[in-house]
């Protein structure tokens, strides 16, 4: 068994922090506003789009 001392258990956590962080900002949610006549929807997505009949502000 090799042994494991808290300095490479505490890097391999901050590691993966950092891992999950770049991630979510490369996947960063935007929100646009959709308009139907006098109906406005907001679609919040990482790549948003209006639905079927609606037109972007």
């Amino acid at each position: 068994m090799i042994p494991v001392s808290f300095d490479s258990l505490h890097f391999a956590d901050l590691k993966a922090k950092q891992e999950a962080e770049a991630k979510a900002a490369a996947l960063k949610k935007t929100t646009i506003t959709c308009l139907k006549g006098k109906l406005v929807k907001k679609v919040t997505a990482v790549k948003p789009a209006c639905p079927k009949g609606y037109k972007k502000k």
